[in-house]
């Protein structure tokens, strides 16, 4: 069923954003993110159960938001990055204690993905689907 509200909001700003991860050390194949030409990679023991999220984001004309990926930690640290990241220079990158979103990070990516990379010189609707997480629903959220 149609639904007037949402067809009158162009197809270009309805956006889908939904986390996903990956734990490292599970399983029996591999996946690598980076340059193959590089010597430097982080190791990890077999076993481990680091979590790094990222938060991704598309429309329905297909086009997508740079992501912002959530490493497991304080802080993020340089040496977690090859030396050059020309081609992640519009990704943006963060730490929390357990690897996934909290209620600032929620608020974090809409300030510097969401808003910035959807807002257009004249002022239009946008709808933004995500799913019912606790971090999604926050007063400073929405």
């Amino acid at each position: 069923m149609k639904n007037p509200v949402v067809e009158s909001i162009y197809a270009k700003n309805r956006w889908n954003a939904d986390e996903a991860g990956l734990m490292e050390g599970q399983g029996s194949n591999s996946l690598v993110l980076g340059r193959s030409e590089k010597s430097i990679i982080r190791k990890k023991q077999p076993g481990s159960r680091v979590w790094t999220s990222f938060i991704e984001c598309v429309s329905a004309t297909g086009s997508s938001l740079p992501p912002l990926v959530i490493f497991k930690g304080k802080s993020v640290q340089e040496q977690w990055f090859p030396l050059e990241l020309d081609k992640f220079d519009k990704w943006q990158f963060t730490a929390s204690e357990n690897g996934w979103t909290d209620d600032e990070i929620a608020v974090e990516w809409l300030k510097k993905v969401f808003i910035p990379g959807t807002t257009t010189p004249t002022p239009e609707k946008r709808l933004l689907v995500l799913d019912g997480y606790n971090s999604h629903t926050t007063v400073d959220f929405i």
